[in-house]
């Protein structure tokens, strides 16, 4: 009697651990990770509902990044045109040195200098008169309507020392903007990074 009863205690008490292991590893711990691991799902949604108005105001910071950049672009298209007529281009310079009463004596294209995403067209010109008359051209060339950076300057008043004139030579180049689509480093570089092309082809 005493026997059977230790017996079915023993059962009792076998079935009770069972089902408390089980319980245990079936229920408690499986629930415990899904809690915890939906409370760090509720954390990060929180954090990114935080960081919304960041998020916000980083991308109207790129909005108005492009737009910046878009007007520049917009602005700098006339002064790098995508061709150039040549022959205006020196008749533009003939005409800027009859208007400030400035003899040209020799017009020299020189050979272009091509970039990655542009090029350079050096043009020598030689030049005969006051030195007044002399700037006056220059600032002509400075502003005309697409870009001109000058290379050098050589002023000599030797020859024309009685006449008060001067003699000269200014090297200045104007740019042609590529056309052409080139898988460069150029191309694919970072918004942070300077747009200036220096790479000669």
């Amino acid at each position: 009697m005493k026997t059977n009863a230790r017996r079915d205690s023993l059962l009792t008490i076998i079935g009770l651990a069972a089902l408390v292991v089980g319980f245990l590893f079936v229920v408690y711990f499986p629930g415990r990770q899904a809690a915890a691991k939906t409370r760090a799902e509720i954390q990060q949604s929180e954090q990114s509902i935080r960081d919304l108005p960041l998020r916000i105001a980083e991308l109207e910071s790129l909005k108005k990044e492009v737009s910046r950049r878009q007007e520049f672009l917009n602005r700098t298209e006339s002064l790098l045109p995508s061709e150039v007529d040549l022959h205006e281009l020196l008749g533009h310079v003939a005409k800027l040195a009859g208007e400030t009463n400035l003899e040209v004596t020799q017009t020299k294209l020189l050979d272009p200098v091509e970039y990655v995403s542009y090029r350079a067209i050096p043009i020598q010109v030689g030049f005969r008169g006051r030195f007044s008359d002399v700037m006056r051209f220059i600032r002509g060339l400075e502003k005309q309507e697409r870009l001109c950076t000058f290379e050098d300057l050589t002023i000599e008043s030797e020859a024309a020392r009685n006449t008060g004139d001067v003699e000269g030579r200014v090297y200045f180049s104007v740019y042609v903007r590529s056309t052409e689509k080139d898988d460069s480093s150029e191309n694919s570089s970072s918004p942070g990074q300077s747009g200036v092309d220096t790479k000669i082809r």
